[in-house]
This record gives structure tokens, C-alpha cells and sequence, in this order.
């Protein structure tokens, strides 16, 4: 088992270990038109202190600011540094956020954590109060309380940013924000207009990644994508293979629509399937998929509207904990701010997410997650109202 950790940027590994990921990074074949540059934003270590200040943020009060604004502590992953940096994952990615932790257990298992509080997977006892979104959608499995990091997959060409929340923030987004949020935004179709062919091959794994982007008239855009992965398994402490080997294939799409000159409308989802090996066992085995609505409205006095809607689900197989499991989730929520005054913004919004689980750990004798009942449906409403008062 390797352990990687990072902290404030500086990733501790070998340096035999760094060199040869970074001919696996050098080994990654990319095309891009002219449609994906990355002029849309500018070289941040060409900008003032101001002009950081000025990146706009939206996860701390659920409306755009400015990221000086924001009363909180926020650090923003750009797209910039993201395409920068080489990562190919999400948790990679998230290395780039000093105020989060990032450590791997095995080619398909990573904990990303804040403040110090991992957890203790062995004791079944996950970072739970970390709240994880993308594009609005959580990731969070009540089913053992934490992130499947493993199944979630974003191409990096497609993120627009990652605004990661340092501290409680449990007053907008519910109990798994105690101790922060991290809110994965992605581009718009309209910006990744054209094809996109990525591969990589390296001593700890390939990948090979296909996109194209086009328009539906003048004002809706499109792209779809597919990628295949694998992992090669680890090493055990005393040199052997410790067949944990993963692979995970995925493809997805997302349609925007500019309905008017206020309105706006996206859909979007994602399927994958996942494989992982286990020594002297059948292979432990997951699939999913999801499907996000939303559309928002902004009014002439410079409110907004918003209703989002998603449904996912899940399976795995022979999973190590559990045997078989299937969870399905759907959640509606709408969401509202405006002026009262001069000084006074107002946020609220509400929600409802259903739970639906299954699980039969019959089919794996030493399975040590169960349920009682093992079947069940679970209701979870929700509702908040924010006052920001200007002083001055």
C-alpha cells in the first residue's frame, strides 16, 4: 500500500516515486481547436491582490460575489491551474487546495479530508462532515456516511473552478458542511465548443478520453464524453501484487439552452461501470448513473431564481463491507434571493431528497455494514433563509 499526503501544495512521496509519475504525466497525448483555449482567464500570477479579490465565488452565500466579499475562508481552484497542474482526478486535483487533505490507500481509494478530521475507515468511520457537490449535486452516500471518490470522475478540461469552503457552513447546505464544502463547477457546453482527444499512459495506469462540443441552433449548445481507465494494482508492504487493480469506464453529456434574455436551462448526466480486484475473492463491481435539471431565472432588479432537480443511482456488487447494495436518490430544490432596501439581500430557499436502499449482505458472509430494516425509503425536507445587512 502507497500513501500519498498532501498539504499546502507540497505532495511528500520518494522521489523515485515523483520522477515516475512524472513520465507517466509526460507519456499524456492532448488535442484541442481553438474552441477550448484557456484565454478566459488570465495568468493569476499576472494578477494584484485586488484583482484576486475580485474571482467570483458562489458557494459561500449561494448567490454570485466576489470572492474579497465572501465572509469566509474560501480557496478558488481555476481552470487555469487545474490544466496547469496535470491532474487527471478529482482528488489530484483537489491536492492544489491547502486547506484540504488528500491521501491514497489503493488505486481506487482516497480519502479527502479538512481540519484533521479523516476518520477511521476500519472502524467504518468516514469524513462526514465534508460536503462534496458537482454542479449542485451532492456525493455524499448515507450509507456509510462519506465520498465514493472512486466513482466520481470529471474531465479537467471541463471544470470551470472549485470553490473550497474552510469551516462551518451548515446554515445553507445542511449538516455534511460542518466542517466545509467543496463545490465543483463545471463549463458551460458553449465553452468547450469543438473535439477533445486525451490519453495517457503511465506505470501506475492509462486512461484515453474522447469529447466533442457543437451548438443546436443559435442559442443551445451540446457535449458529450468518454473515457475508459485503469489503475494498476499496488504493492504489498513485502513487494507483492496486491491485486486491487481498478478501472472505471464513463460517459456522460450536458445541453445548455439560453431560453431568453433571462432565462437559462441545463441538463446534464453521467454512467459509469467500475471494476476493482480482490486477492482471493470474485471482484468487487459498481455501476451508476445520474441526471441533472436546472434552470434559472434573473429578474430586472438583478434577483435570481432557481430550480434544480437530480436523480441518481447506484449499484455495487461483492463489496467489501456490504455484499450487494443499491441506493436511488431524488432531490428537487428551489432557491431564491433579492434586495429588501438598499442594504438587504436576502437568500432562502427549500428542498426534499428521497432515499431508496437496498442491501443484501447475504452474498458476503464477513460483510460487517447492515441495516435494519435492509430495505427502506427515507425522507429528508429541508429549508433555509439567509439576511445579509450591509454596514456603511
Amino acid at each position: 500500500m502507497r500513501l500519498e499526503k498532501s498539504r499546502a501544495g507540497i505532495r511528500v512521496r520518494p522521489a523515485c516515486l515523483l520522477g515516475l509519475r512524472l513520465i507517466a504525466m509526460g507519456a499524456a497525448v492532448s488535442w484541442m481547436p481553438a474552441g477550448w483555449s484557456q484565454g478566459t482567464l488570465q495568468n493569476l500570477g499576472n494578477l494584484s491582490l485586488q484583482d484576486l479579490g475580485k474571482i467570483v465565488v458562489t458557494s459561500v452565500a449561494k448567490n454570485p460575489e466576489p470572492l474579497g466579499n465572501a465572509p469566509a475562508a474560501v480557496y478558488v481552484i481555476t481552470h487555469d491551474e487545474i490544466m496547469r497542474s496535470g491532474a487527471r482526478t478529482l482528488p489530484e486535483i483537489l491536492r492544489l487546495a491547502p486547506n484540504l487533505d488528500v491521501m491514497q490507500l489503493s488505486p481506487s481509494n482516497y480519502i479527502v479530508t479538512s481540519r484533521g478530521l479523516s476518520g477511521n475507515q476500519q472502524a467504518q468511520n468516514f469524513p462526514n462532515k465534508l460536503l462534496v457537490l458537482i454542479d449542485g449535486r451532492s456525493v455524499y452516500s448515507p450509507l456509510y456516511s462519506g465520498i465514493a471518490w472512486d466513482t466520481l470522475y470529471v474531465l479537467p478540461g471541463d471544470i470551470d473552478r472549485i470553490e473550497v469552503i474552510s469551516g462551518p457552513a451548515g446554515a445553507l447546505w445542511g449538516a455534511n458542511a460542518v466542517n466545509g464544502v467543496i463545490n465543483i463547477i463545471t463549463r458551460k457546453a458553449g465553452d468547450t465548443q469543438g473535439g477533445l482527444v486525451d490519453v495517457g499512459i503511465g506505470n501506475y495506469g492509462s486512461a484515453a478520453a474522447l469529447q466533442y462540443g457543437g451548438s443546436l441552433g443559435e442559442n443551445a449548445w451540446y457535449r458529450f464524453y468518454a473515457r475508459d481507465a485503469y489503475e494498476r494494482a499496488f504493492r504489498t508492504s513485502t513487494g507483492q501484487d496486491a491485486h486491487d487493480g481498478w478501472s472505471l469506464p464513463q460517459a456522460g453529456f450536458r445541453v445548455d439552452w439560453d431560453a431568453g434574455a433571462a432565462d437559462s436551462i441545463a441538463l446534464q448526466g453521467d454512467a459509469f461501470s467500475g471494476r476493482e480486484g480482490e486477492p482471493n475473492l470474485p471482484d468487487y463491481r459498481t455501476s451508476g448513473a445520474n441526471v441533472l435539471a436546472r434552470w434559472q431565472h434573473a429578474f430586472d432588479d438583478g434577483s435570481h431564481f432557481q430550480l434544480q432537480a437530480y436523480f441518481d443511482h447506484g449499484r455495487s456488487w461483492n463489496a467489501p463491507t456490504s455484499g450487494n447494495v443499491t441506493l436511488s436518490t431524488w432531490d428537487v430544490e428551489a432557491q431564491d434571493d433579492f434586495m429588501l432596501g438598499g442594504n438587504q439581500r436576502i437568500t432562502w430557499g427549500a428542498g426534499d431528497r428521497v432515499y431508496h436502499y437496498r442491501l443484501d449482505p447475504q452474498i458476503r458472509p464477513d460483510a460487517s455494514l447492515l441495516w435494519n430494516p435492509p430495505t427502506n425509503t427515507q425522507n429528508l425536507a429541508n429549508a433555509f433563509v439567509q439576511d445579509r445587512v450591509g454596514l456603511g
